[in-house]
């Protein structure tokens, strides 16, 4: 994951160059602002896993969009768990996944029930209703993430 420590490093210059009052919030919040980068890289994989399934395979939009987020599950846990908030407890990775898991069925089905409601009742372009609907999940994830599955005792 040297690239993504690069990335950070660099993001924190410009946003601290550019915006002198924003490092003291950059560094207390630090595994948001981290979570937010990884699940922005989760996030691409899941629009190219979608825009492959849905756009190229013409697979209806839930189950594209299900396949998709199921794909991307893995990397994303493997990111969160050692990047993100730092947590290199072996012997916890069992429930953490497990919890990290559960956690993401619950996410799935509101993932399907948002992408549903945002393409078919709102006609939202859908790959624009799945950002939308990544942002809600996100922040979700990282009050759970932090608060439970990962946190630091």
């Amino acid at each position: 994951m040297p690239f993504l420590h690069n990335f950070y490093a660099k993001l924190r210059i410009i946003v601290s160059s550019n915006f002198p009052r924003s490092s003291r919030f950059l560094g207390r919040q630090n595994s948001l602002i981290k979570c937010l980068v990884a699940g922005g890289v989760a996030t691409i994989i899941d629009l190219i896993l979608l825009f492959f399934f849905h756009g190229l395979m013409n697979i209806q939009i839930v189950s594209a969009t299900t396949m998709a987020f199921v794909c991307s599950f893995l990397f994303s846990f493997m990111l969160q768990k050692f990047w993100t908030f730092q947590n290199h407890n072996r012997e916890q990775t069992s429930s953490q996944l497990f919890l990290y898991v559960l956690n993401i069925m619950f996410t799935l089905y509101l993932n399907g029930l948002f992408m549903h409601l945002l393409v078919n009742n709102f006609s939202v372009w859908y790959l624009l209703a799945q950002v939308l609907v990544n942002i809600v999940i996100g922040l979700w994830n990282w009050i759970i993430y932090k608060f439970i599955i990962f946190r630091n005792d």
